[in-house]
């Protein structure tokens, strides 16, 4: 004797039939857009990141056109004329105040900067925090791979500009000479900041005037 299951069956009228169909469309097509849209609100657009090693190179006055050496060496003295201490900074603080988009280099330093091709000359931001340092450093610099060339491009703010600034917002010091009168560098000091400012072109003796010596680099550290 054969054993026969039950199986419930329903008929449905071809109409009810369609009906259903173009229910269960709209459903899923619902829950598709659900779906989509909830994807899009939990997952934030993502960020780049501004410390990557991969992100760092050498950028140009296209990319940055309010850039300019001229700009850069003014925001690099207006955040110095602001500083109290150098151990407190970070590369946050330093990108921030000095406006400038600090990418991380394969030395696990800091930098940003810029080339000019037509003098080939470039200039830029760099900023050393390693833990095994028990300093940072935060400089700048204007750099030509052909030696002698004309500062010109870059001498918008000049070595006397950063002179007098550095000396209305109280820091102390002045030109430092070696052992036969020639001038090697400007040391200033104001608290725990010290400032090493070393300039293009012949150096000066003791007798003459600085008219438009071009800075070479502009050096800053805690004071020991």
């Amino acid at each position: 004797m054969r054993n026969y299951q039950y199986r419930p069956t329903f008929l449905l009228s071809s109409r009810a039939a369609a009906t259903l169909l173009a229910l269960n469309c709209i459903a899923l097509t619902a829950c598709a857009h659900g779906s989509k849209n909830s994807a899009e609100t939990v997952a934030p657009k993502e960020l780049k990141d501004m410390t990557s090693s991969s992100d760092y190179k050498l950028s140009s006055l296209a990319e940055y056109p309010e850039l300019t050496p001229g700009e850069v060496s003014r925001k690099f003295l207006k955040f110095l004329v602001s500083l109290d201490s150098v151990d407190d900074l970070s590369v946050a603080t330093v990108s921030q105040g000095l406006g400038l988009p600090l990418k991380r280099t394969i030395s696990d330093g800091y930098a940003f900067r810029i080339a000019l091709p037509e003098s080939r000359w470039s200039y830029g931001v760099d900023y050393l925090e390693l833990a095994r340092m028990t300093k940072k450093t935060l400089s700048l610099d204007f750099a030509n791979k052909t030696a002698g060339q004309d500062p010109t491009p870059v001498c918008e703010v000049g070595l006397n500009d950063f002179v007098s600034e550095l000396k209305r917002a109280g820091y102390s010091g002045g030109p430092e000479y070696g052992e036969i009168g020639q001038l090697e560098n400007y040391s200033f000091r104001k608290g725990k900041v010290d400032v090493l400012i070393r300039e293009w072109g012949v150096p000066l003796s003791r007798d003459d005037a600085a008219t438009r010596a071009c800075v070479e680099s502009v050096s800053v550290h805690s004071a020991e």
